[in-house]
């Protein structure tokens, strides 16, 4: 076995380890060498064949930060943060009292699974593709409104609260999906804002 795929055994079964308990880690993940990785550090709170669910934390605020979904079979390396003895991260938000919240109802069984119930749990979700070492994209924000067999249909959402386009992403592109975080409920909060005072000046002319 190469070194690479010890590292994702061992990996893998950290992320056993800290589901059983819902303890801190820190998960690195790569769809491959020809994409960006990236780094998700939370409570794991979900935990299937196919895709982990972390309740995320800020580092830099020392609080939950809503969830994240990321396949399995991508994960590189995962470890517990009790087990370092750096573990400033773990001890700030045990001293604040932060502590992990499970979601029963995010189902983790397939992807269709985990694209319908997340967004029954959220109006908003955010939804990462593949991305390739050189590209600035591969996220988008938005409300998933029809899930096919092999695509998703995204009404995207800008950085101002407003709907902007429709798009459609191929579910095998999918590598997390996150959710319940601050600026998903702040983009949500200022459409909501928006769309009641258009009713009510639509109603009191």
């Amino acid at each position: 076995m190469s070194g690479r795929k010890r590292l994702a055994a061992a990996g893998r079964r950290a992320l056993r380890k800290a589901a059983r308990g819902h303890l801190l880690a820190r998960v690195h993940n790569s769809p491959g060498t020809k994409y960006c990785s990236y780094m998700i550090e939370g409570y794991v709170v979900g935990l299937s064949h196919e895709w982990v669910l972390l309740n995320k934390v800020n580092g830099d605020t020392m609080r939950a930060n809503g969830y994240s979904a990321a396949r399995v079979k991508d994960v590189q390396m995962a470890s517990l943060l009790r087990d370092r003895q750096d573990d400033f991260v773990g001890r700030a938000l045990a001293l604040r009292g932060i502590q992990a919240v499970p979601q029963p109802d995010i189902l983790l069984c397939d992807l269709p699974s985990l694209l319908s119930s997340t967004t029954a749990h959220s109006p908003l979700v955010t939804i990462h593709v593949k991305k390739n070492l050189l590209d600035t994209g591969g996220c988008f924000i938005g409300r998933v409104d029809q899930i096919k067999k092999k695509r998703l249909v995204l009404r995207e959402m800008d950085g101002t609260a407003r709907w902007s386009r429709t798009r459609r992403l191929k579910l095998k592109s999918i590598t997390h999906i996150e959710f319940g975080g601050g600026y998903e409920e702040a983009l949500w909060q200022v459409f909501e804002q928006d769309r009641q005072t258009t009713q009510n000046h639509d109603g009191h002319p």
